[in-house]
């Protein structure tokens, strides 16, 4: 999440976005990640882009949408107690790719790319 940062690091920009002091506000980002794990931003929007314009985008975010809240939720009550958000029960189907300067290996095929 470090790298996202830049686009809502001012105090004022997280204000304009969200409206109030503590809010949330949902940010869209095009991104890929290459086999080395590395992650190449090629597009930030001040929004989520949740139209459900397709049946594959329907379906898609009936399971990213509720993962992420999940996901959300943990690491919020893993902060308040002090603990490791490294070590968390709650991703199902999402992985955990980076963790400080520890680095998963890939195991996807990378031919082709």
């Amino acid at each position: 999440y470090r790298d996202l940062s830049f686009s809502v690091d001012a105090e004022e920009d997280g204000k304009k976005l969200c409206g109030a002091e503590n809010g949330f506000a949902f940010l869209g980002g095009d991104f890929m990640v290459d086999s080395d794990l590395k992650v190449w931003i090629t597009e930030m929007q001040s929004g989520p882009g949740l139209s459900h314009d397709s049946e594959t985008t329907r379906e898609n975010f009936a399971i990213v949408l509720p993962g992420i809240f999940e996901v959300l939720k943990e690491v919020r009550a893993r902060e308040m107690s002090g603990e490791l958000i490294s070590e968390m029960e709650s991703p199902n189907t999402w992985e955990l790719i980076y963790n400080d300067h520890f680095r998963f290996s890939y195991s996807g095929n990378t031919a082709g790319s």
